[in-house]
């Protein structure tokens, strides 16, 4: 939006200006969790996290009921990503998070956008984060996998600060 200097301010003008302002301090953003996590996440596989709970969605980014997995983009842009996932105690193997873009609920579907990796913590439960920021398509959508490879089925931790996916759009 451009007013040329000397030029009159017309209704539209703090119309389109208000908006602008609104969206600045309000921008689409949502926190979905897993309340039960994940009972059994099979060894060496991409599980899906189910979402079925939020902490908050400005914008009817996600469902709890329907594709409870993804949280969808609103609007063209960059967004803040960030997603956690923790494990219940074992000291074999690796944890990973993989953040996938359209991926309709498949492992190897869509195209993986965030990738984390670490050793377990042998003496407790494992916690990974990942977090980037990544321009998107309006109605994109990301879902959160996760993997280990203990040799055997590992819990995937559920609540509010256990297990989650955000996105918050920053431009």
């Amino acid at each position: 939006m451009t007013i040329a200097a000397g030029a009159d301010i017309l209704a539209t003008d703090v119309t389109a200006l208000t908006t602008r302002i609104a969206a600045l301090e309000s921008p689409p953003r949502c926190r979905a969790w897993s309340s039960a996590g994940v009972a059994s996440s099979a060894n060496n596989s991409l599980v899906l996290v189910p979402l079925d709970s939020e902490s908050y969605d400005s914008a009817s980014m996600h469902s709890t009921g329907t594709n409870n997995s993804r949280i969808v983009i609103p609007s063209a842009g960059t967004y803040k990503v960030l997603a956690q996932a923790n494990w219940s105690a074992n000291a074999t193997g690796r944890r990973a998070i993989s953040v996938r873009l359209n991926a309709a609920g498949s492992g190897s579907g869509g195209t993986e956008i965030m990738l984390a990796s670490r050793a377990p913590a042998p003496a407790s439960g494992t916690q990974l984060q990942v977090a980037d920021e990544l321009v998107f398509a309006q109605n994109d959508y990301i879902e959160m996998f996760t993997l280990q490879s203990s040799g055997g089925t590992l819990t995937v931790g559920g609540g509010q600060y256990a297990t989650w996916l955000l996105a918050r759009k920053v431009a």
